[in-house]
């Protein structure tokens, strides 16, 4: 998949491989990936993930409760790095 992407691969452990891209073009990487048949997982710093979760967030059907556990997570998260 490096080669086909042009994307520097590094060894994450014995079974497998990491490469990297910016987390506004995974839309873009994932098309390509999805084509070229492979198997893959998208690892996410703490920052990126909460981002990720906010962009789903429907803001016209969240409650208020919805939204402070929601915010409670996110907390959490950050303080656990």
């Amino acid at each position: 998949m490096s080669k086909e992407l042009h994307l520097k691969l590094t060894k994450f452990s014995n079974e497998t491989n990491k490469c990297g891209f910016p987390i506004s073009e995974l839309e873009k990487y994932d098309k390509f990936i999805k084509l070229l048949g492979y198997e893959y997982e998208v690892v996410l710093n703490i920052t990126d993930q909460i981002i990720e979760e906010i962009k789903k967030i429907n803001v016209d059907k969240i409650t208020g409760e919805e939204a402070i556990k929601k915010l409670i997570e996110f907390q959490l998260l950050i303080e656990e790095e």
